[in-house]
């Protein structure tokens, strides 16, 4: 299908239903398209933050300019809190797999010798986790690496449930593990 009428591909890179490379081969049929991908985000980009929201509405009052995507730039793979949706945090695609500052907390918790409580207190009060690994003198790469194996653990699980396919949770995989370090290093919170 090919069209000259003005279109906007929102992706986000954790869309196991209609991932990145679907919308890139629809935004080449469609000759006055605007392709934004998302960092952050898995399916319905339109409807799971601000950014994505100001983009749409932007591409509606004005479909034949180029939408201001600027926002996107901002965004990464976060750790949120419980019900968090907007910003960085987001569930991994429609996986039902969500990675969450509680899950952080519980995981690298044992890692640094202290509770989760402590843990999430700490990183209240202004630290990120690597602050903490190092005052607790643990090396940062055994806290990532607990926190990646929980990961890796849970996107098998999805897995195994049938809700996210292998091929799929391997790109999750990859893309959490690329913004894993900005996750331990972010202070205030994930």
């Amino acid at each position: 299908m090919h069209s000259n009428t003005p279109a906007l591909v929102l992706e986000g890179v954790f869309d196991p239903i209609t991932p990145p490379a679907y919308g890139q081969l629809a935004a080449q049929t469609l000759t006055h398209s605007f392709y934004v991908e998302f960092p952050d985000i898995g399916h319905a980009v339109g409807f799971h933050n601000t950014c994505a929201r100001q983009i749409v509405l932007g591409f509606l009052e004005q479909p034949e300019t180029t939408p201001d995507g600027g926002c996107v730039a901002g965004l990464r793979v976060a750790f949120v809190g419980t019900g968090d949706t907007e910003g960085g945090g987001q569930s991994a695609g429609g996986s039902g797999f969500t990675l969450t500052a509680e899950m952080m907390y519980e995981v690298v918790a044992p890692v640094l010798h202290l509770t989760p409580a402590d843990v999430q207190s700490r990183v209240q009060e202004g630290l990120s986790v690597a602050d903490v690994a190092q005052a607790q003198h643990v090396p940062i790469q055994q806290v990532k690496d607990a926190l990646l194996a929980e990961i890796k653990k849970e996107l098998n699980a999805e897995v195994q449930k049938g809700s996210l396919s292998q091929a799929d949770a391997d790109i999750i995989f990859t893309k959490v593990s690329g913004g894993i370090d900005d996750v331990l290093n972010r202070r205030g919170g994930p």
